[in-house]
C-alpha cells in the first residue's frame, strides 16, 4: 500500500471537510454581515486605522 501524506489523509475524512466547509461559511457571512452593517449605516470602514467613522452632519444649505 501506498503512504500518502497526512494532509491529504486528514481532508480525506468527512468529518473534517465537513469542518472545514463550515468554518470557511461563517468566516464568509461574518464578513459579509460586517460590511452590511456599515453599508446600512452608512458608514464605510476605510482610513489608516480601519477604524469605522460616522459621517460628519451637515448644515443645512440651500446651495
Amino acid at each position: 500500500m501506498l503512504r500518502r501524506g497526512t494532509r491529504s489523509v486528514r481532508l480525506a475524512d468527512d468529518r473534517v471537510r465537513m469542518r472545514l466547509v463550515l468554518l470557511a461559511s461563517a468566516a464568509y457571512a461574518a464578513v459579509l454581515l460586517r460590511v452590511l452593517w456599515q453599508a446600512l449605516a452608512g458608514r464605510p470602514c476605510s482610513g489608516r486605522t480601519g477604524r469605522c467613522r460616522r459621517r460628519p452632519r451637515r448644515s443645512w444649505s440651500p446651495w
